[in-house]
C-alpha cells in the first residue's frame, strides 16, 4: 500500500511540472509574440534623441571677435574695469586690471604722460609734431583712458622694458589722449582709423600726417607685451615719411 501510495504522488507531481511548463509556456508566446521580441516598438520609435546638429545649424552663436556682437563690448569704458580685446574673459589677469587713476610718467619721450580730460588732442599733437620736428623723431600718440587696464600696463612695459623704452627715446616723442565714458574726443578721434580695443597707437610724422594705425592686441603675448612684436613695430615706422 506504501508503494502505491508514492506511486501515485510521484505521478501527480509529474502532471503538475507539465501543467506547470504549459502555462508558463503560453504565457511567455503570448508575450513575445510571433517576432520572438520584447520590445513592442521599433528602435527608431523608442526615445527619439533630438538632432542637435540639425537644430544648433539654426542658431546664431555672437561672434565674439567683432565688435558689432551681442556680448558686451569689452574695449568700451561703459563695461567698467576689463581686459581689452579679450576675447575675453580669456586675459582676466591681476597684470590688466584697472586702477583708479594713472600716474604721470617720468619719461622724457612723453609730451603728454596723462590721460588728461580736458586737453585737447589737437593742440597736444601740433605741440608734439614741433617737438618731434625738432629732435628728428615720429609722434606716437598712446589712446586710452584710466578706467584700461592694458592702458596702465603699457605705459608701465614703456618704462621697465630697457630695450622699448631705448626705442622709444632715440626715435619717439609720445602723447597720450583720453577716451573715457566722461571724455570721448570724438572731434579727434572721428578723422582716425576706427579702433577695435585699448590701448591703441598712431604713429604721425613731423608734419601732423597719420603714417600707421597699430592695434596693440596684436603686440599682446600671453598677460603683457612681446618686446620683439614691439621694437618690430617701433622700428618699422621711426624712420617713415
Amino acid at each position: 500500500m506504501k508503494s502505491i501510495a508514492v506511486n501515485q504522488v510521484a505521478f501527480r507531481c509529474q502532471n503538475s511540472k507539465a501543467i506547470v511548463a504549459t502555462i508558463l509556456a503560453w504565457t511567455i508566446s503570448t508575450t513575445l509574440g510571433c517576432g520572438g521580441t520584447t520590445d513592442p516598438l521599433p528602435k527608431s520609435d523608442k526615445n527619439p534623441k533630438p538632432n542637435l546638429q540639425a537644430s544648433n545649424s539654426n542658431v546664431a552663436s555672437p561672434d565674439l571677435a567683432s565688435p558689432d556682437a551681442a556680448s558686451p563690448d569689452l574695449a568700451s569704458p561703459d563695461a567698467g574695469a576689463t581686459t581689452i580685446e579679450t576675447s575675453v574673459g580669456e586675459n582676466a589677469d591681476a597684470t590688466a586690471t584697472s586702477t583708479p587713476t594713472s600716474q604721470p610718467s617720468t619719461e622724457s619721450f612723453y609730451t603728454v604722460d596723462h590721460y588728461g580730460l580736458e586737453r585737447s588732442p589737437q593742440d597736444d599733437l601740433a605741440i608734439s609734431a614741433k617737438r618731434a620736428q625738432e629732435e628728428g623723431k615720429q609722434v606716437l600718440v598712446q589712446v586710452g583712458g584710466d578706467w584700461c587696464g592694458w592702458c596702465h600696463l603699457l605705459t608701465k612695459y614703456f618704462a621697465e622694458n630697457e630695450a622699448v623704452n631705448q626705442e622709444l627715446s632715440d626715435h619717439y616723442v609720445v602723447m597720450k589722449v583720453n577716451y573715457s565714458q566722461a571724455q570721448k574726443n570724438e572731434a579727434f578721434l572721428s578723422t582716425l582709423p576706427k579702433i577695435q580695443g585699448y590701448p591703441h597707437l598712431f604713429v604721425y610724422d613731423t608734419d601732423g600726417n597719420l603714417l600707421h594705425s597699430q592695434d596693440t592686441g596684436e603686440l599682446e603675448e600671453g598677460q603683457g607685451y612681446s618686446q620683439e612684436k614691439v621694437i618690430a613695430f617701433l622700428q618699422a615706422w621711426h624712420s617713415k615719411k
